[in-house]
């Protein structure tokens, strides 16, 4: 819990571009941290467009994250949310580029593979898909499992 407390901490303090402003709310408009969790409801109330254009936002300002967190330890998951975004808006090879540019932050990550599985499933390529759902499968994901014995056997 402290380690998130703090650069939470740190995010509120550093002016940025997206709000130069130094304010007690990290949540208020403008600041990297409305459009970090704006993306996550976005993509969870199915507004893809709306989702991709704030994750577009977040990854332009990786430098600032970069400043107020510390690291990119968790930055993956934004390029993975990204591409689903994509995926979901029919953006199946621009999701791939997303799903490759997580996998190159954080290659044990098997829902990046999940996710790229079925984009490779998509595009048709399905001995793609099935290597990433064995992948996914080998790093804990039992869902890649299902889908290994229905299609990729």
């Amino acid at each position: 819990m402290r380690r998130l407390l703090i650069p939470l901490i740190a995010a509120l303090t550093i002016p940025t571009t997206l709000n130069a402003e130094v304010t007690e709310n990290p949540y208020q408009k403008g600041s990297l941290m409305f459009y970090i969790t704006r993306s996550y409801n976005r993509l969870n109330a199915g507004d893809y467009s709306g989702a991709l254009a704030d994750y577009d936002i977040v990854i332009e300002n990786k430098d600032i994250y970069k400043k107020s967190f510390g690291d990119l330890d968790e930055f993956d998951k934004f390029y993975m949310q990204r591409g689903n975004a994509k995926s979901n808006l029919g953006d199946h090879s621009g999701a791939l580029s997303d799903f490759n540019k997580a996998l190159s932050l954080n290659s044990s990550n098997p829902l990046i593979y999940y996710n790229r599985g079925l984009a490779w499933f998509k595009l048709k390529n399905t001995s793609k898909g099935c290597k990433d759902f064995r992948k996914a499968s080998s790093l804990g994901d039992s869902y890649s499992d299902k889908i290994i014995e229905k299609y990729c056997m």
